[in-house]
């Protein structure tokens, strides 16, 4: 009876655990949406789109437009830190982006910049480049995606 009682202990710590935990979103494509689940909270998030734009020789903006929408069934709460990541491994760093209060079955579009002021690092990111985006609610939860960017095809 002990070992029994033990046992589903056991058994609800590690389930309790495994629902405070989201689910790995890792090189998702564009548009694609990663899945979070856990702490009360649930919601999806995708890279809506991106922009670049050029100012004089060498300096790119690059503008990411990341979307959020609740799927549970309570408001949250969310900022976001970003960073691009090249071929190379080389990580710019973006600063942080809230998303405000957002209402079960709502949405909010946010956005985060990074200004390239090289021509040969914003060449680097064409050859291919991850954005990691670590969302934190209101508890300081955390949250994790990534994903490609293709900006040839932007």
């Amino acid at each position: 009876m002990r070992k029994i009682l033990v046992f589903s202990l056991i058994f609800a710590l590690l389930f309790t655990i495994g629902c405070m935990t989201s689910h790995p979103n890792q090189n998702l494509k564009m548009n694609e949406p990663a899945i979070f689940e856990g702490n009360g909270n649930a919601f999806s998030a995708s890279i809506d789109h991106v922009e670049v734009t050029k100012y004089g020789s060498y300096l790119h903006n690059i503008i990411v437009y990341i979307s959020i929408k609740n799927t549970g069934n309570q408001a949250i709460s969310l900022v976001a830190y970003t960073g691009l990541t090249d071929y190379a491994g080389v990580k710019h760093n973006g600063g942080s982006t809230a998303f405000g209060l957002i209402y079960p079955g709502n949405s909010a579009t946010s956005h985060d910049g990074y200004s390239i002021t090289s021509e040969q690092e914003y060449q680097a990111l064409l050859k291919g480049s991850t954005i990691g985006v670590t969302f934190y609610d209101d508890k300081i939860n955390p949250y994790s995606a990534s994903w490609i960017l293709d900006f040839n095809n932007i």
